[in-house]
């Protein structure tokens, strides 16, 4: 049996790339690890990858265990801020300390999720520095907001939901039914569906707007200035 072949796009010096999200701890489902698998195959494609969670020290004990021998992993650059065993996760007043001087540094931000205040507030960030901003929504995912927040939280998020995708450079949906979801918001002109699968980190990179195109950028000409 042929292994399974690698992503492997030429570039002349690595593009940086930045992943947000609130955790990769396994336990969470699709969302880290679809975040993960992405960042670590980009690693493969010689590219330069960071990744920024709130987690702490004994979730990264608990994703070396599911993704250390998933190609990549090992050579990302992982900052866990541990905003989730404090009040800070509610804002991820933590992780934006790591994310401030980081984000001018980088060529795309990519952001996992929808609900987090953090993912918001990383997303203006990179605004602010002209970095594109890309944004893999879940939109189905529940908001894992705290009980004791409730609902007001999750109407304040609500609130920046069509903001947010309407102004990214690149909106990746994993399926039809999550680009009808984005429609009924108005999200349609920057919208790439691009399923999960074996081409998917290979497709991203193709799309990702880089040097101020975007999308259908060549892999090629995928490279820092």
């Amino acid at each position: 049996m042929n292994p399974r072949p690698s992503v492997e796009i030429p570039v002349a010096t690595p593009i940086r790339i930045l992943h947000v999200l609130r955790s990769i701890d396994p336990v969470d489902g699709d969302l880290p690890r679809i975040a993960v698998r992405m960042a670590a195959e980009q690693v493969c494609a010689s590219c330069h990858v960071t990744v920024v969670t709130m987690d702490t020290a004994d979730v990264m004990v608990h994703a070396q265990a599911e993704y250390g021998g998933l190609p990549g992993y090992n050579r990302l650059h992982i900052i866990h801020s541990h905003d989730r065993a404090s009040l800070a996760y509610v804002f991820g007043s933590n992780a934006m300390q790591w994310l401030r001087p980081m984000v001018p540094m980088v060529r795309i931000l990519h952001v996992h999720g929808m609900w987090e205040a953090l993912l918001h507030r990383a997303a203006r960030l990179g605004r602010r520095n002209g970095v594109p901003v890309v944004v893999t929504p879940h939109s189905n995912r529940p908001p894992p907001a705290p009980a004791w927040l409730g609902g007001p939280l999750r109407a304040a998020l609500r609130v920046g939901w069509s903001d947010m995708l309407r102004q990214a450079a690149l909106v990746h949906v994993l399926d039809g039914d999550d680009a009808r979801h984005l429609e009924h918001l108005g999200v349609r002109a920057n919208v790439r569906c691009i399923p999960d699968g074996e081409s998917m980190a290979r497709r991203i990179l193709e799309e990702y707007p880089v040097g101020g195109e975007s999308k259908g950028s060549p892999a090629a000409d995928l490279r820092l200035k």
